[in-house]
């Protein structure tokens, strides 16, 4: 904030870090320093930027002020954060076979490139169109709805499980997985 000439503009510079640190022109990326100009002085916004996924960024801010000649602020704020739109992969890894006579528990793999936070698991009866619901009972119940239950997630292994529910003889069973990555993918 400029109390005496007032704030004429404030601009960002928009940095993808990659290879080489790239510069939003407002159009495509460069490897040119770039700095545009934002909406508003004390309270400003930006649209436009395409972020590269799975990528960190950097926004830097200056403000111009009103003065003759007109002085830049040495750019100080900043903001890096990563831009990750890219779902984690979740896989079971036992049961193994598809056809068994007991099961105590299932256990899988997930994988994100900036980490994965938790695995969630559904447990379907196609034969019957039940779900394994752990709602304090756990029991089956017939459902067009997805049940997903918290597995226990070790991220130092990449690996989860869970206590495998009482199956019934003759019914088929479809295991479904899904990971939450840090970004909440």
């Amino acid at each position: 904030f400029d109390g005496l000439a007032g704030i004429k503009r404030v601009e960002i510079s928009i940095i993808k870090h990659d290879i080489s640190d790239y510069y939003w022109t407002g159009s495509s990326w460069t490897l040119n320093e770039t700095w545009k100009v934002v909406t508003g002085t004390e309270t400003w916004t930006y649209l436009g930027a395409s972020w590269g996924d799975q990528k960190y960024h950097t926004i830097v801010v200056r403000a111009k002020d009103n003065s003759i000649p007109e002085n830049y602020e040495v750019p100080g704020d900043s903001l890096t954060f990563i831009y990750d739109v890219t779902e984690p992969d979740s896989g079971v890894t036992v049961p193994v076979e598809s056809n068994l006579s007991s099961l105590t528990t299932i256990s899988g793999t997930a994988s994100d490139a900036f980490g994965v936070t938790g695995v969630e698991v559904s447990i379907r009866n196609t034969t019957d169109g039940k779900e394994w619901d752990t709602g304090g009972t756990s029991t089956w119940t017939v459902t067009d709805e997805t049940l997903w239950h918290t597995a226990n997630w070790f991220s130092e292994y990449g690996v989860w499980y869970i206590i495998a529910p009482s199956f019934e003889d003759d019914k088929t069973y479809l295991i479904r997985t899904r990971a939450i990555d840090t970004a909440t993918n």
